[in-house]
């Protein structure tokens, strides 16, 4: 079976949540804007606008960023 664990259900749910604009703390480059979404599943990736960090294009990856509610 390839039952989806109840982790990988969490980070659907947030990847849904994920818009253009909103914002994300990265355990790095601290809190930047999500600029763009692209691909989906194990491929989706996220140009992110650190500010003085400048821009990183970046697989999402649920150990290293949060998703901040507005």
């Amino acid at each position: 079976g390839n039952a989806p664990s109840p982790a990988a259900d969490d980070v659907e749910r947030l990847k849904s949540r994920l818009r253009v604009g909103g914002k994300i703390r990265h355990v790095a480059f601290g809190v930047g804007t999500i600029a763009a979404i692209e691909g989906r599943g194990q491929l989706l990736r996220l140009t992110l606008d650190f500010g003085d960090n400048g821009q990183k294009k970046l697989s999402f990856n649920r150990a290293v960023m949060e998703l901040l509610d507005e």
